[in-house]
C-alpha cells in the first residue's frame, strides 16, 4: 500500500505507518543482528573479486566468493 496515494475507505483520511504490530497489538521492537562471518568475508573480498573479473555476473562473483570462503574455512579448521 502506498501511503502517499491511498486513503482510508471509510473516512477518506490520509494513511500513516504505525510500525509492525504483534498479534496482541503491541509494537515489534526490532534488534540489529551482528554480521555473520560470511557477511564480513563478503565485505572484505567483494571489490577485489569484481576488479579481477569485471565481466562476471553477480551469480559468478557470488560463486567465486563462496568457494573462497569455503576454502578459507577449511584452512582454518585444519592445523
Amino acid at each position: 500500500i502506498n501511503i502517499e496515494t491511498h486513503r482510508c475507505g471509510v473516512c477518506k483520511g490520509k494513511l500513516c505507518f504505525l510500525g509492525r504490530l504483534k498479534a496482541d497489538g503491541s509494537l515489534v521492537v526490532s534488534t540489529k543482528r551482528a554480521p555473520t562471518a560470511f557477511q564480513n568475508f563478503m565485505k572484505q573480498n567483494m571489490a577485489g573479486i569484481k576488479k579481477k573479473n569485471p565481466a562476471a555476473t553477480h551469480a559468478q562473483v557470488m560463486k567465486i566468493l563462496s568457494e573462497k570462503y569455503k576454502a578459507s574455512k577449511q584452512d582454518n579448521t585444519t592445523c
